[in-house]
């Protein structure tokens, strides 16, 4: 998937988003800008990302692992590979069910509460789409869809996730690395504890995922990221109680996970358009979802 189409999916995304945050005011009514994110409200959006991502409690790491355990090792000879060019290009997602089609899933795994289905289809050397694996392939495709239950001390959330799409290649013969890249539709209506203060929050929270990263074909190698980055545009009501529609206030960022071979990655949080500089820096558990602050 090329970073073009990724970008055009999360700009739509986005603007679908923006859309609805305006609603059906007055025409000449004045749209306020983005807030400034403070350190507790920082703190509280990269708190949900973090579960959102965790692997340990069924976060959106599971599409990477799933499919990279689901399929069989080996590959072609890197001699016959195909050239990119000669690949069938992926079908671009639709808005709602999925850019493909089939009547079954490839394969469905449960993490804690969490349950996760998976369809793929496959590009073999000649550039020729499969609907099964053979050792010919050199290239997956697929989506995921998830929904369940995020529980752990202090945090409980219900989560919904699809992926649509991700794609991952690096299955020849001789390559010990997996390339992800993909796009994510997150949400989650969560209650918890503040990690760094005391008190209960409530949040009705969407993010769009953008990501790009490498792992080992191998996981007993290492089960992280060893590179890439990871982009979340987050827009989250602030709920006055357990209540999605006793809204007190909506925050916007992006938060950026920067992947290094670590389970704790440096993660950034901006909410400033013109300024990529992240305003507050953690550390993520890509396992637990806990966190730290990084001065």
């Amino acid at each position: 998937m090329s970073p073009k189409f990724r970008q055009l999916i999360l700009l739509c995304a986005a603007a679908l988003m923006a859309v609805s945050a305006v609603g059906c005011g007055k025409k000449d009514k004045k749209t306020n800008p983005i807030p400034d994110l403070a350190q507790e409200e920082a703190d509280d959006m990269i708190q949900q990302v973090a579960m959102m991502i965790a692997s340990d409690y069924g976060g959106w790491l599971v599409d990477l692992h799933t499919t990279r355990s689901f399929m069989p090792a080996g590959g072609p000879p890197a001699n016959e590979i195909a050239s990119l060019s000669q690949r069938v290009l992926m079908m671009p997602a639709s808005s709602r069910g999925g850019g493909f089609r089939a009547n079954t899933h490839d394969t469905s795994v449960t993490v804690v509460d969490m349950n996760y289905t998976f369809n793929y289809f496959y590009t073999d050397t000649l550039g020729d789409s499969l609907d099964t694996y053979t050792p010919a392939v050199v290239q997956v495709d697929g989506i995921s869809t998830a929904t369940g239950n995020i529980t752990k001390t202090g945090f409980t959330a219900f989560f919904s996730h699809k992926g649509d799409p991700f794609s991952a290649t690096g299955f020849e013969a001789g390559s010990d690395t997996i390339n992800f890249t993909g796009v994510g539709d997150d949400s989650v209506f969560t209650t918890f504890t503040p990690a760094f203060r005391t008190g209960t929050r409530y949040f009705a929270t969407v993010s769009f995922v953008d990501y790009d990263v490498y792992l080992l074909r191998a996981p007993g190698a290492n089960p992280f990221p060893l590179s890439g980055t990871a982009n979340m545009f987050l827009f989250a009501d602030v709920l006055r109680t357990a209540n999605a529609s006793d809204i007190s206030s909506t925050l916007e960022s992006t938060i950026t996970y920067y992947f290094d071979g670590t389970q704790t990655p440096l993660v950034g949080v901006t909410n400033e358009p013109d300024n990529p500089t992240p305003k507050f820096r953690y550390h993520a558990d890509l396992r637990t979802g806990a966190i730290t602050r990084v001065p």
